[in-house]
Formats: structure tokens, sequence, C-alpha cells
């Protein structure tokens, strides 16, 4: 579902979700929120996230 677009903010302690799976469910968590578009690529852009582009945490 994720995949279609769902944006999903899981609430679980399951081992069998990886460090690369919780980083894109909490970008979900961003792109699904209230926050005005400068503070949510704020976010998404920072250090904790660039995992997305390969480079470690």
């Amino acid at each position: 579902m994720r995949a279609a677009g769902l944006l999903a903010t899981p609430n679980t302690d399951d081992p069998a979700l990886t460090f690369d799976d919780m980083v894109a469910i909490a970008l979900d968590g961003v792109a699904a929120s209230w926050l005005p578009a400068d503070d949510a690529r704020a976010l998404t852009d920072s250090r904790p996230f660039a995992i997305r582009d390969g480079s470690s945490p």
C-alpha cells in the first residue's frame, strides 16, 4: 500500500522493519503533517534523513 502512495505512520516495535523502512515512514509522517512547506522541506533535507541519498546518518 505504501508503494501505491499511502502515507503510513506505524506504532510498532516490529524487528522486521529496517532502518531504511523507518526513515521512509518518518518522511511519510512529515509529508502527511500540517507543517508549512518550508518547515517540511527543512526536516526532509536535514542530516537524519540523509540515508535517502546513500550517505550514512
